[in-house]
This record gives C-alpha cells, sequence and structure tokens, in this order.
C-alpha cells in the first residue's frame, strides 16, 4: 500500500491501525537490503538515525519522540485530506439475500447478477466497504469492524434495512450516475482493434459483437458480479443496436458514430437507464453495452486513498515493432499495448512465466533478453495465432513444446512503471 492508502486504510478504526502499524513494523524491522548497497542502506545506521549513536538514553527517546510526533502529524493532516474525497452509494434492503460476497475485511469482494445490491445501488463494485448499518438513532458505523463483527450486527436488525458504502477509488465516477467515467482513448482503440478488416474504419454484426464478447468479460471481472457466462449472447441485438445508432444510413457503424452513442448514452442517470429498459425489444441490450464499456474500459486511479490496481486485463490495443537492443524504455504507461516477440532460432527462449502467465524473469542475453521492451510483468497473449489468455501455464509449456521455430509470442505489456526515457 502506498502512504495515502494506509491512511485511509488506518482511519477506519478498530483493529486496522493495529495491521498498518504491524505491516510497517515488520517492514522496518526486515526491510530488505541489495547486496552491495550504499552504506546508508545498512542496519547500523538505520538505527543510529533513531538512537542518534548516543549513550545518553534521554537523547534517544527525544529523537523517537520528535520522529513519531512528526509522523503522526502527518498522518493527520493526510486523514483530513482523504475524508474530503470519499464517496457512498446506499440503500434500502428487503427480505432475502444481499447478493454481496464480503471478504474478511467488510469489503465487497462479488455481487451477485440481479440481485438486490446489483439492482439497488448505483454502481456498488468490488472494493467497496460497509460503514454503516441502520439509520438515525439505530445507525452503527461499522469502520474498524472485521467482516464477522459486522454480520453480527446485521443479524440483529429486522429487514427492511439501511446499509451504506463507501466507494473505493479504483476508477474516477460520473457523479450524476455512479458509472465510471468511460476512457474514450482506450474506446477509440478498442474500436480499431475488432474493425472490420474488410472495411475499415466501420462495425458490421460481427465486429461489434465480438468486441461486446470481450468488453462484457472484462466489465464482469471488474465489477465483482459473478454470471454463468452462457447466459450472455452478444450477436443477438448487434444488428439492431448498428441500425440504431448508424447516424448517415450507411448499414454499418463507423468510429464516430460509435463514440458519439457511448458518449450520450454514458451519461444518462439510473432512472433514464432503467426507463430505457423498460421499452424492451433491443433496449436493454443498449443499456448493457454503455455499462459494460463503464466498466471494462474505465479511467482508472492509481494513486491516491484506497486506489488498487485494476482487476481486469486491458484490451490490446497497439502493437509496436521489436528491435534487438536493450530497453531503456520512454515516459508513456504502456498498459493495454502488445508486443510480438520473433523467436527464430532453436534453443531456450530466455522466459520465466509465472502462473498467470506473465513474465516472471528474463535471461540476460537469451533471445527474448535482447527484445527492446519486454519486461517483468508483461503478460502472455497469443503463441503464433493462439490465444492463450485463458490457458493455464502448464497448458502454455506444452504448446511452447509442441510449436516448431520460427515462432511468434504476443505480449500485453503492463503499466507498473513511468518509464525514464534516457
Amino acid at each position: 500500500m502506498s502512504f495515502e492508502e494506509r491512511t485511509a486504510f488506518r482511519n477506519r478504526g478498530g483493529y486496522c491501525e493495529a495491521s498498518a502499524q504491524f505491516v510497517e513494523e515488520l517492514a522496518t524491522a526486515c526491510q530488505w537490503k541489495l547486496e552491495n548497497a550504499p552504506s546508508y542502506m545498512t542496519e547500523k545506521l538505520l538505527w543510529d538515525q533513531l538512537d542518534d549513536d548516543t549513550t545518553v538514553s534521554g537523547q534517544a527517546d527525544k529523537k523517537r519522540e520528535t520522529l513519531r510526533f512528526d509522523y503522526e502529524t502527518n498522518l493527520k493532516m493526510h486523514a483530513h485530506q482523504l475524508k474530503l474525497k470519499l464517496k457512498y452509494t446506499d440503500g434500502m434492503f428487503q427480505t432475502g439475500s444481499l447478493g454481496i460476497q464480503f471478504n474478511h475485511d467488510g469489503t465487497v469482494e462479488q455481487i451477485e447478477t440481479g440481485s438486490q445490491a446489483d439492482e439497488l445501488l448505483i454502481g456498488l463494485s468490488r472494493g467497496d466497504y460497509l460503514v454503516q448499518i441502520g439509520q438515525k438513532t439505530k445507525a452503527i458505523n461499522t469502520t474498524g469492524m472485521t467482516w464477522n463483527e459486522m454480520e453480527k450486527v446485521l443479524d440483529t436488525f429486522t429487514r427492511p434495512v439501511y446499509l451504506k458504502f463507501e466507494q473505493h477509488q479504483k476508477w474516477k465516477r460520473n457523479a450524476s450516475n455512479g458509472l465510471p467515467m468511460i476512457n474514450f482513448k482506450k474506446l477509440e482503440a478498442t474500436f480499431d482493434k475488432f474493425e472490420s478488416k474488410d472495411q475499415p474504419g466501420t462495425f458490421g454484426v460481427t465486429e461489434l459483437s465480438q468486441l461486446w464478447k470481450r468488453i462484457h468479460t472484462m466489465a464482469i471481472k471488474s465489477r465483482g458480479l459473478y454470471e454463468e457466462y452462457n447466459v450472455f449472447d452478444s450477436s443477438t441485438w448487434a444488428a439492431q443496436l448498428i441500425d440504431a445508432h448508424d447516424e448517415n444510413n450507411s448499414g454499418r457503424l463507423d468510429k464516430q458514430e460509435f463514440v458519439n452513442w457511448i458518449s450520450k448514452d454514458s451519461d444518462k442517470s439510473k432512472e433514464q437507464r432503467e426507463a430505457d429498459k423498460a421499452r424492451g425489444g433491443y433496449h436493454p441490450a443498449d443499456v448493457q453495452i454503455v455499462e459494460d464499456l463503464a466498466y471494462g474500459l474505465a479511467v482508472h486511479i492509481t494513486k491516491g486513498p484506497m486506489s488498487q490496481r485494476a482487476t481486469a486485463r486491458t484490451i490490446i490495443v497497439k502493437e509496436k515493432k521489436v528491435a534487438n537492443k536493450v530497453d531503456f524504455g520512454d515516459e508513456t504507461n504502456h498498459a493495454g499495448e502488445t508486443l510480438k516477440v520473433d523467436v527464430k532460432e532453436k534453443g531456450p527462449i530466455g522466459i520465466f512465466f509465472n502462473h498467470e502467465n506473465e513474465i516472471e524473469k528474463l535471461a540476460a542475453n537469451s533471445q527474448a533478453g535482447k527484445v527492446k521492451g519486454l519486461s517483468k510483468g508483461d503478460w502472455l497473449v497469443k503463441i503464433n495465432d493462439i490465444d492463450v489468455r485463458e490457458k493455464t501455464l502448464h497448458q502454455v509449456q506444452t504448446i511452447l513444446r509442441d510449436v516448431k521455430r520460427p515462432l511468434t509470442l504476443e505480449f500485453e505489456r503492463h503499466g507498473n512503471w513511468v518509464r525514464n526515457k534516457r
């Protein structure tokens, strides 16, 4: 967690402050040091800084107290700032299942599609935190409780019961409707990825269906919903959706028409979207694709209170040429871009994968190690024309063993750092 994340976590109270402190003390006491670390990283100097290397215990105590005072003052200042940024969603739950699976600290882990939680609370998502049960004089603040403690409190209330959630800061939200703000650069890049090969710059039924199927999967994973995948058929309404938004009557959907449609409909309130669904026909599908795009292509926040990494893989948006030089990078965030690696020679490729088929290590001077831009965290998505996004590490290793050289590996680049252009 960043300093801001730990501060927000501490502010929940209860056991949370002790949990954060325990981790910080472990980090200080068991710090990792490079074998050839400079002198200022040595353990002796770390403790000398605290103890002031003096035999006078009073001076050491004073030094510690000063450090603690500065730290706690900083914490309080951040806490005040963080409280101003918090947003909430709430609602009254009736008899029956809430439709929410909580994790052990009381944050939302999964939401049942079509449940009370899904239908009632605008924008409730994985990572949101239960902060209050009941209203007015009966209200109980649950911040700082574990889920086991929250559940015991919840059991004392009769339905209907009021629940209030603190929304996480994983993505920027539209203030008017609670949906995540759509990253329109990703939206246009996604269009480019799925556009017709025969008629570039346009969508037909097949292309729209393929895009929607991919985005729906990303949205379900990102929001934390769970449902049977086979209940979703992206092709059923594709023709009517194109017909409904084909402004120039070409029989196809071009990029500007697509962006105009999503831009306009993503600003609709929840009430407007519900009214649209009630029309029947293709309208529920029209609303669903916009909501899927909002969650699948959200503008993610990478810094700030309780920010989280994206839970869904970003879609492939670009291809980069590779060169046999060491990558010193640039200042661009490469999340979502792809990079192809041509393996021509026999022998080891030089890549060690983790169980998610992400690069764990690159062997120096190997075939892969010489590829510009390839680095730890990049995700293997294709071997030649074989899509391996949903395959296990064992299955990938089997394919790599059986495929003849030369072969091409395609990776989706991670965006975990800002690269130094030098």
